[in-house]
């Protein structure tokens, strides 16, 4: 088993200079060779912060050591230092090539491979750097027909006032932002259970940072383990709660989805109350609901829904005929 180790006398060579270097190198003692080619990996590398003033000539050095006569593990431990802290071109070692090439130079098969190796590092990279664009284009093209595709099976985004206001758009924005001041809202942690982490119950506090004083929200989720009849049963008994004379908005996410069908099978147990659906929905389209609430009844909230998002917005009761 092999053991190289360095001492200070090998940090002394090091820091004396370029000629001290050489004279080592070009020596007859293959073992101080060693000691300080595994000392130079020490000031070679970026992570200790050294940086020695004659690296390039340092390069030269290295590239001769490897098409020296030296033994074979010397210059296989000088041709990893030139891999792992250098970059090409080494003039040396491809002239050394050539020349192994004309039989005017023997090489080690295994280190010609190496040296091979070294020379090509800036062509792989280059390749490498190729195919990564080559595969972000892919990906950007890709993105773009799945915009277009997803606006024509779903519809284009919403640009309702909501929208507008947050992305600071001229047109002045609608409902409640008209005359309305921002009010921060606290989240209560322990009014909500740890089931409580989907999308649509996350609404509900966003929604009361802008609207504080529209407390007649409710949020209901369906988690994969809940049977999707206790669903229909949990938004009966909540529009139940909530519905004080004037109706109610539901809003579900996606059409003909189980929330959404949970919902039809509701609408149908809650004929005596005014009720309104919407697929389709996203946070945007909720705050614009809140913020319409002071334009009319559940109707004309209904058809200014209808307005801002004709192509997102869904009227469940419209497209089941209900």
């Amino acid at each position: 088993m092999r053991t190289v180790y360095y001492t200070d006398h090998e940090k002394m060579i090091v820091e004396e200079g370029l000629s001290a270097v050489e004279k080592i190198f070009t020596g007859d003692d293959p073992d101080a060779i060693a000691r300080l080619l595994f000392c130079l990996d020490y000031y070679m590398d970026p992570y200790y912060g050294h940086s020695l003033p004659y690296e390039r000539e340092l390069i030269v050095l290295l590239q001769n050591l490897i098409l020296s006569s030296n033994p074979l593990e010397i210059k296989q431990d000088a041709l990893q230092l030139l891999t792992d802290y250098a970059w090409p071109p080494f003039s040396v070692l491809e002239r050394g090539l050539a020349e192994a090439e004309t039989g005017r130079m023997r090489l080690d098969p295994s280190l010609k491979q190496d040296m091979i190796y070294a020379l090509n590092m800036a062509k792989e990279e280059a390749a490498l750097t190729a195919l990564l664009e080559k595969c972000v284009s892919i990906i950007r093209s890709m993105r773009e027909e799945l915009k277009e595709l997803d606006q024509v099976r779903f519809g284009a985004l919403p640009q309702c006032s909501i929208v507008k206001y947050c992305s600071g758009a001229d047109s002045e924005p609608a409902g409640y932002f008209k005359k309305a001041a921002l009010h921060t809202w606290k989240l209560e942690q322990d009014k909500y259970t740890p089931a409580d982490n989907s999308l649509c119950h996350q609404q509900k506090p966003v929604s009361g940072m802008f609207f504080p004083q529209a407390e007649q929200i409710a949020a209901l989720s369906l988690n994969p383990q809940d049977n999707p009849i206790e669903l229909k049963d949990r938004i009966v008994a909540k529009v139940r709660e909530i519905e004080e004379g004037e109706g109610v908005l539901i809003f579900v996410d996606l059409f003909a989805g189980t929330p959404c069908n949970m919902t039809a099978l509701a609408l149908a147990e809650l004929s005596d109350i005014p009720i309104q659906c919407f697929a389709g929905v996203n946070l945007p389209l909720v705050m614009e609901a809140l913020g319409s609430l002071s334009q009319g009844d559940l109707n004309s909230i209904m058809a200014h829904l209808s307005e801002v998002a004709p192509e997102t917005m869904l009227d469940l009761r419209k497209k089941l005929e209900l």
